[in-house]
C-alpha cells in the first residue's frame, strides 16, 4: 500500500531496454535492379499490474499517474526512447491526486470552497526553475532536462480529483556520446492544506 499512497509522486525518465524493440532489417531480393526490400520484425512486451488497497477507517491523499506509468504504478514516468544528438523533444503526462475517507473519494476543498490541494515540482530537494543536467549511464553530460507542470493543472469539475499536467523537455548535446540515460532526481509534491471534512 504504501507503493500507492504517495505525498510526492517520482518523475523517473529512463529508456528502458528490450531485446527485440530495435531491429536491423535483413536486406532481400537483392537482384531487382536498383530497388532493394527488406524484412524483419520487433516486438514489444505487454505487462498488467495492479494493488488492492483498503482506506476504511483513514483520510487518505492517493497520487497516481494516469499516462506514462512507472513500476507499478506509482511514478510518472517519461520513456523517450530512440533519440539523435542534439535532438530536442517534449512529452507530456498526466498525475491524478485523489482523497479518500472509508473508501469513499471526497471533494478536495477548503471551508470556503477554495482548493484544498496544489503541487510543486522539485529536483534534488528544491523547487525547478531551471533544466537540469542529464548524464547517461558513464555519468557523462549528454544535454539538459526540465520538467513544468501546465497552469491548466487543477481540480476536476466535480472537485473531487487534482489532474495535474506535466511537460518534460530534453535537450542533448550535438556531440553527446550514444548509449542509454536516465533522470530520477525528480519528484511531484502534492500539498492538502486545510481540507475541510463533513463528520457526517
Amino acid at each position: 500500500m504504501k507503493k500507492i499512497i504517495l505525498i510526492g509522486a517520482m518523475l523517473i525518465l529512463g529508456a528502458t531496454s528490450f531485446s527485440d524493440v530495435m531491429v536491423k532489417l535483413e536486406e532481400k531480393n537483392v537482384n531487382t535492379g536498383s530497388k532493394k526490400t527488406y524484412s524483419g520484425e520487433g516486438k514489444l512486451p505487454i505487462i498488467s499490474r495492479g494493488n488492492i488497497i483498503n482506506t476504511n477507517g483513514r483520510v487518505v491523499l492517493i497520487v497516481e499517474p494516469i499516462t506514462t506509468t512507472g513500476p507499478d504504478n506509482t511514478a510518472l514516468e517519461f520513456n523517450f526512447g530512440k533519440l539523435l544528438k542534439g535532438e530536442s523533444k517534449v512529452q507530456l503526462g498526466e498525475f491524478k491526486a485523489r482523497v479518500f475517507k472509508n473508501n469513499i473519494e471526497i471533494p478536495i476543498l477548503q471551508s470556503n470552497g477554495a482548493s484544498a490541494i496544489e503541487s510543486e515540482i522539485y529536483n534534488n530537494g528544491t523547487k525547478m526553475l531551471t533544466p537540469d543536467t542529464l548524464k547517461n549511464s558513464n555519468r557523462t553530460d549528454i544535454g539538459k532536462i526540465f520538467y513544468k507542470l501546465s497552469p491548466t493543472s487543477g481540480l476536476s469539475v466535480e472537485k473531487k480529483s487534482y489532474i495535474g499536467k506535466v511537460a518534460a523537455e530534453i535537450t542533448l548535446n550535438p556531440n553527446t556520446d550514444v548509449g542509454s540515460f536516465e533522470h530520477n532526481s525528480s519528484s511531484i509534491k502534492v500539498k492538502v492544506t486545510n481540507l475541510n471534512i463533513s463528520d457526517k
